[in-house]
């Protein structure tokens, strides 16, 4: 049953009141119904003309140049007439919006540089997968051998 119809169950006078006896707490009928009795007291805002108009004017903005982050975006609207920054970062997050631009790979490993920690191969044989506890390489001319101990 969707959220919004479990709300709309609730019934408040049937709620106990002080020195009655017969009806179901509001706690009680949230747990029954298993909503969130904060839940049940929350009208959300409903969204201002400006902020609509703001966001339709960053998404063509957007569109123009995805790569323009939250400072830029301030900077071109404060040409329109809306100012802040912060104003920009939530209805960006509101709208689920995002710079695309390329960020750094500072953990990507040369894959020439990088040595397996479970094998102890030589430099003219690469190591292998599947080397380590109580595998081994065959020893033969130009191998190691590689075995786990503790």
């Amino acid at each position: 049953m969707p959220l919004d119809v479990r709300r709309t169950l609730v019934d408040r006078e049937l709620a106990t009141k002080p020195g009655d006896q017969g009806g179901l707490s509001i706690s009680k009928q949230c747990a029954v119904l298993e909503i969130h009795r904060s839940g049940l007291y929350y009208t959300p805002r409903p969204v201002i003309d400006e902020d609509l108009q703001l966001m339709r004017l960053m998404d063509l903005l957007h569109l123009e140049d995805p790569a323009k982050g939250t400072r830029m975006l301030a900077k071109d609207l404060a040409d329109h007439g809306f100012a802040g920054r912060a104003r920009v970062r939530r209805l960006m997050r509101l709208m689920r919006n995002k710079a695309v631009y390329c960020m750094p790979r500072t953990t990507v490993i040369d894959a020439a540089k990088y040595k397996h920690p479970t094998c102890c191969a030589t430099e003219d044989r690469a190591a292998q997968p599947g080397v380590g506890r109580g595998h081994h390489l065959p020893a033969g001319e130009g191998e190691a051998s590689c075995t786990w101990s503790r």
